[in-house]
């Protein structure tokens, strides 16, 4: 991954036209947004319609383009915000998972009890399947 923003990129990209034009689109959001104009990207995606740049995408994702590049997408953030979502769905498996062993270990006692299977369905959420299973 390249940062094309950083100063030390000396990559030429003329030779790619799309991603020649989005280092160029580029330049104009940050151009527009030094200027201090409270719509810099708005101005920055018309200059860029001018100029031909992105012509396809830009018509049709205008408005996205302008809040991706407006919130300015930051990769460290990005990281955080998947990591947070990978533990939240980590923690909904666990609690998912014990949540199941002690229903089934709801049914074990249960079934040692004597209890009906017709009960400990009703009484655990498991299906009959699932009791006849720990016997």
């Amino acid at each position: 991954m390249f940062n094309i923003k950083h100063p030390e990129c000396t990559l030429d990209f003329s030779s790619c036209q799309p991603l020649d034009n989005y280092v160029k689109f580029i330049s104009l959001v940050e151009e527009e947004k030094s200027s201090g104009a409270s719509d810099f990207m708005t101005r920055a995606v018309l200059k860029a319609q001018k100029q031909n740049l992105l012509p396809d995408y830009l018509r049709r994702k205008a408005s996205e383009v302008i809040s991706m590049v407006f919130n300015e997408y930051d990769y460290e953030t990005d990281i955080q915000v998947k990591t947070e979502e990978a533990e939240r769905r980590g923690h909904a498996a666990g609690l998912e998972e014990g949540t199941r062993n002690a229903r089934v270990e709801t049914a074990e006692i249960l079934l040692k009890e004597g209890v009906s299977v017709q009960t400990i369905m009703k009484s655990t959420g498991l299906s009959e399947e699932e009791i006849l299973k720990i016997k």
